[in-house]
């Protein structure tokens, strides 16, 4: 079910620029043709060294697009997790969401709000799995608000927009990235005993992705180098970020979790990706010997899995390239409240830790108790129950189209740190920015 903006009548200056382009949009989808861009290097020329440092602050008018608005009919978008942007075109991106939380909003709010009065209650209200969104822009360089989307099941009740390929799971979209025709997508499945641990990964292939994303056709492919972690061995998850350089698709995986996570790698060639009868066909960069380098083979080792030098391993992240800065990702280090930067003249790394770019508000580092001065992130919650966090940051990604010239544009997101749905839905009805995807940006 496609979910349109509010009537203008009660909407900012932001929402009244929305409907151009996207009535456009849907005249001339079918004759879009997907974007080209100039492929990024793998690596930088020898003694280029990527610049340093990036200085995020919270940016309201990029936040304007990305915030709740009433739904003309049935449940409005409230928040939702992830918050990867897509390119599909020069003036067009897709966004997925995981967990997504829908009801009623208002628009009818206090001076520099625009949106308030959050309730997760009433006809279709309650969470979905996963859905999206699609941004515009227009002509004279104006991006339109996102619009979200969600499908509707046989009985009318919302729907995520990519739906798991079993009983009693779910799938929740991590990154994506547009090959040719077609779009895909890494997502993590789950099911509600699991919790925040994946049972599967698999890669999505949306054939349509120039269609609203509640007409996406699709079908979903299990990557079979997923590991549980089960009995000793470590979780080895490869839906952290998705990157094409030239005919391949480099996924970015994490081994373990948490502080003892470490970022591994595989790849995929591209050539064939429209094919019906196609599987994704992994190659692993893995150790060799003492005395060579790292090598990509056909076959997994979990054991060789090369580590890539100076970047922690994180469940979701978005690698991307800038001239002038080289390949750089945003990560939030576990239990801390910070975003930092990491920059790399190759993708395969060595990676560099270029430092704080933002602190996360002192809103969201609150405890459950007062803290000792001294207590290290990693001893939250063990010993004193008073120390434990309220809140986790997390998810960041950056989003070049967003981005001012010369600069950067990051999300990131706020949970609850513990108490499931009833304490989140608590904290979105009361607390402004919470689970609505925070956008901040950086001058050059």
């Amino acid at each position: 079910m496609r979910r349109q903006p509010a009537a203008a009548s009660v909407r900012t200056r932001g929402l009244l620029l929305l409907l151009v382009p996207l009535l456009a949009h849907c005249g001339v989808a079918a004759q879009r043709r997907p974007a080209q861009p100039v492929p990024p290097p793998i690596a930088l020329a020898a003694g280029l060294a990527p610049a340093a440092g990036i200085e995020l602050v919270a940016d309201p008018s990029l936040q304007r697009l990305l915030d709740p608005y009433p739904s003309e009919q049935g449940p409005s978008w409230l928040g939702g997790d992830v918050a990867s942007s897509i390119r599909l075109a020069d003036d067009r991106w897709a966004w997925i969401f995981g967990d997504t939380l829908l009801g009623s909003v208002s628009t009818d709010c206090p001076a520099g709000q625009s949106y308030c009065a959050r309730s997760a209650s009433g006809p279709g209200a309650g969470m979905i799995a996963n859905s999206a969104g699609v941004m515009v822009r227009s002509a004279d360089g104006v991006l339109s608000p996102l619009v979200k989307y969600w499908r509707a099941d046989a009985a009318g009740a919302p729907a995520p927009i990519f739906a798991a390929p079993g009983d009693d799971t779910f799938l929740w979209p991590l990154a994506g990235v547009r090959v040719g025709a077609v779009l895909l997508v890494a997502a993590n499945q789950h099911t509600r005993a699991s919790g925040l641990l994946p049972v599967g990964n698999v890669l999505v292939r949306v054939w349509n992705p120039d269609a609203p994303p509640d007409a996406w056709l699709y079908d979903v492919h299990p990557l079979r180098a997923f590991r549980h972690g089960q009995q000793g061995g470590a979780l080895l998850s490869w839906t952290s970020a998705l990157v094409l350089v030239g005919d391949r698709v480099y996924l970015f995986g994490s081994r373990d979790v948490g502080v003892e996570a470490r970022t591994v790698l595989a790849r995929l060639d591209t050539r064939g990706v429209a094919d019906r009868d196609w599987s994704p066909r992994l190659e692993f960069l893995l150790d060799g010997d003492a005395t060579s380098a790292p090598v990509w083979e056909g076959t997994l080792d979990p054991d060789r899995l090369h580590v890539v030098e100076g970047l922690p391993g994180t469940s979701e992240a978005s690698i991307d390239f800038a001239p002038g800065l080289g390949w750089y990702t945003f990560q939030i280090p576990a239990l801390r409240h910070e975003i930092r930067l990491y920059t790399a003249s190759d993708l395969l790394g060595p990676w560099s830790d270029r430092g704080v770019a933002y602190e996360i508000p002192a809103a969201w580092r609150a405890t459950q108790g007062d803290c000792p001065a001294d207590a290290a992130p990693a001893a939250w919650g063990e010993g004193d129950p008073g120390c434990a966090p309220v809140y986790a940051a997390y998810a960041p990604k950056a989003h070049p189209e967003l981005a001012p010239a010369g600069g950067a544009a990051v999300s990131y997101n706020v949970n609850t740190w513990s108490g499931g749905l009833d304490a989140s839905v608590r904290a979105l009805e009361t607390l402004h920015g919470f689970y609505v995807p925070q956008l901040l940006s950086s001058a050059p």
